[in-house]
């Protein structure tokens, strides 16, 4: 498998050092990354600008390390999605509102997109999670609460939200899903988010609490409470977790790296394997996009915010277009009767005369227009997959 490289971090050369069966043929904007890319791919060319990457038949994928957060970058990023270009991305990859353009372009075009979060798929985050669904017959019974412990040393706005982002993926999954986020602590403009605490509610009843303290050493926690003991995950960097338990001496680590599942999983979605779904699919990428967004959100109202809980789609899209368009219809209804009735009191004027013969065309022409925007959905119907592949299926 051939790749190239737009932009470098740690993340991404974690991911270049898993590669061991891919070659890296190009890359671009490497910065002081470029000694350590060519360590591990002498042959890889330097590129000077990405618009070539894009109809390159020497590329079977493209990495984006960098976070999506320009006009530039985010253009760079729609063009590689509008043409079908496989990309593997680095979780967090954007921000929330391009992340929903992005999965509207992503069912047109069916590009496979592939996020890389760390400890996602790890065997042990994995058998824990059987154990939330397990209640009674799980080791420590049926789970009630969920505390995640983060430790970091940094405390300004942008690297707390960013660690959140990706503890909020993991939490995502153990919770099936997000109803409701309840921030406190800092204000939501602060650049300092150090007493920052987030309550999660979760599809299947689960409570979850978020928090983190300062420390060098970059870990987490993430304790689970249940009716007949408790259990602990250790996340240590690499890859490693520790699972423990308040009734059990004994205690597991496994490590295991995640940029090779990444990349594999990229290769099978390449390759079109129809027993292969790519998970998260970036719909769920974009929920927890949407819970970053939503603390700030419940840090400036100061009080509980219920998140969406439809699923992502062209029709939801269009309906709340159609539904702010009937509130701007109905507003400049209200100006057009009142100019209309003020204009009747001056008969005299050529303008209130020719307001007067106009009045009843401009109320009804943009409502005709309304109503008939209203029937494009009828007209162009959307096109579903003949076999029923659902949008997260790598078809």
């Amino acid at each position: 498998m051939k790749l190239a490289l737009i932009g470098a971090n740690s993340a991404s050369l974690e991911l270049l050092a898993s590669a061991t069966s891919c070659q890296l043929v190009s890359y671009v904007e490497a910065g002081e990354y470029r000694e350590d890319i060519l360590k591990l791919f002498p042959q890889a060319k330097s590129e000077t600008s990405w618009e070539g990457l894009l109809a390159s038949p020497d590329i079977d994928a493209v990495i984006i390390a960098e976070k999506t957060t320009t006009d530039v970058s985010e253009d760079r990023l729609r063009k590689f999605v509008q043409e079908a270009v496989p990309v593997v991305l680095i979780h967090p990859a954007c921000e929330f509102i391009f992340g929903l353009e992005m999965e509207m372009i992503r069912r047109d075009t069916d590009c496979k997109m592939i996020t890389h979060v760390p400890y996602r798929h790890h065997s042990l985050l994995q058998r824990v999670r059987g154990w939330v669904t397990a209640n009674e017959e799980s080791p420590i019974g049926t789970i009630e609460q969920i505390l995640f412990r983060r430790k970091m040393s940094e405390r300004d706005q942008e690297s707390v939200l960013e660690v959140f982002s990706h503890d909020a993926e993991l939490l995502r999954y153990l919770l099936d899903g997000v109803t409701k986020i309840t921030a406190t602590g800092p204000e939501f403009d602060a650049d300092n988010y150090h007493q920052l605490v987030v309550q999660l509610s979760g599809k299947n009843q689960l409570n979850a609490s978020w928090s983190y303290v300062s420390d060098q050493n970059f870990s987490a926690t993430v304790e689970f409470i249940g009716t007949q003991g408790t259990a602990e995950l250790l996340l240590e960097p690499n890859g490693t977790i520790t699972l423990s338990r308040s009734n059990s001496e004994q205690s597991e680590t496994i490590t295991e790296n995640e940029a090779e599942y990444t990349l594999k999983l990229l290769e099978d979605a390449i390759q079109q394997r129809d027993d292969v779904t790519v998970e998260p699919a970036w719909d769920s990428i974009a929920h927890t996009l949407e819970i970053v967004d939503t603390v700030q959100y419940s840090l400036k109202r100061t009080r509980t915010i219920e998140l969406r809980q439809e699923e992502l789609s062209e029709q939801s899209t269009f309906k709340g277009m159609m539904a702010a368009g009937g509130c701007f219809l109905m507003l400049w209804s209200i100006f057009i009767l009142f100019l209309a009735a003020f204009a009747s009191m001056f008969d005299d004027f050529p303008l209130a005369m020719r307001i007067n013969n106009y009045w009843p065309l401009a109320l009804v022409t943009p409502l005709i227009i309304f109503l008939a925007l209203q029937s494009l959905q009828l007209v162009f119907p959307r096109v579903e997959s003949s076999d029923g592949t659902p949008d997260n299926q790598v078809k």
